[in-house]
């Protein structure tokens, strides 16, 4: 992943960031089915429209120290591997692993294409990607003759992967089976993403911060942008390294530097306590009044800035949408 970008413009807008491009979403069972070798079972296959998800006795795996849980198969034997609870099919190898961590900030920013690399890197046969919703996706590939699903979903806290790993030859005799089984995977998130945002992960400065679902993306200049394309707003995010914080920074001083090229610029709100600034105003521009919001922040030698723009007409929804974006922003320890 590159690094924002660090050419300062001004103390406001300092420039900054990774191009993103949420991956698109594809259909991963069917995919996987076509990528992946089938495999030709030798029993008579089931009538049309009969499931194939194996008829013996489950039970439920329950995670310690989450509300998590999901079915497993009573007859396999359940070991620890690594630390990550295990259950396997000693007669064919199949296995189902837990893998339960704190929260890994970077997997909001892993997309198909990069997943799929590393796959491909390693000598394995890509299978398929699919985008479950905010918080989780799952994938499917093989290596060394094994084929693998795993379910990666994470709250602000923990990160969860589930995976199944099988021997190739038994792709098609598990198949259903694996898809009912992540059918019964529930976790009660006590920590989730707000269900209509995305969080968007960066090294450089070691922070992350939400995006609205729908929004679109882009860098232009080296300034990362997301952008409402129904009302037109948009939001900015920057960071770069300084020296000092904010005290300097007079209302005066700012007001000089945020009302260049906006007529009619008038500061309704400004707050600075040396580390943190905030600042509402509004401005005209062919006719249409307009909002502007921007919230600065220094600590541990980076600023952080975030400015929106949107006409006052969509100040209600989009302003709070913002906020809301503004609100997971979290710098990591």
């Amino acid at each position: 992943m590159r690094d924002f970008v660090r050419k300062p413009k001004n103390w406001i807008i300092i420039t900054i960031i990774i191009g993103m491009i949420l991956a698109l979403l594809m259909n991963l069972f069917s995919a996987s089915k076509s990528n992946l070798p089938e495999y030709q079972p030798a029993e008579t296959p089931p009538a049309e429209g009969e499931s194939k998800v194996l008829d013996i006795e489950y039970t439920t795996y329950q995670a310690e120290n989450l509300p998590l849980s999901m079915t497993v198969p009573a007859e396999w034997t359940f070991v620890t591997q690594g630390g990550s609870p295990t259950y396997i099919n000693k007669n064919d190898g199949a296995k189902i692993s837990f893998s339960i961590s704190s929260y890994i900030a970077s997997v909001n920013s892993a997309t198909e294409e990069q997943i799929c690399n590393g796959v491909v890197n390693s000598g394995g046969l890509w299978g398929g990607y699919n985008r479950l919703d905010n918080s989780s996706y799952i994938i499917i590939y093989e290596l060394d003759n094994t084929d693998y699903f795993e379910l990666t979903t994470w709250d602000l806290s923990s990160t969860v992967s589930v995976q199944f790993a099988i021997p190739a030859a038994r792709y098609d005799y598990y198949y259903d089976t694996v898809i009912h089984l992540y059918d019964s995977f529930a976790w009660n998130k006590e920590n989730p993403i707000p269900e209509d945002y995305w969080l968007f992960y960066n090294d450089y400065g070691n922070f992350e911060f939400g995006i609205p679902s729908g929004w679109l993306t882009t860098v232009t200049d080296g300034i990362f942008s997301a952008t409402n394309p129904d009302t037109g707003s948009i939001m900015y995010v920057s960071v770069s390294e300084v020296a000092s914080d904010l005290s300097n920074v007079t209302q005066i001083d700012y007001i000089a530097v945020a009302s260049q090229n906006r007529s009619n610029y008038l500061l309704s709100t400004y707050t600075n306590n040396g580390s943190y600034l905030i600042a509402e105003a509004t401005y005209s521009s062919g006719g249409t009044q307009y909002s502007f919001i921007n919230n600065i922040l220094v600590a541990n030698g980076f600023m952080y800035e975030f400015t929106f723009e949107c006409s006052s007409a969509n100040y209600n929804s989009d302003g709070q949408a913002y906020l809301s974006a503004v609100n997971l922003f979290r710098v990591l320890q």
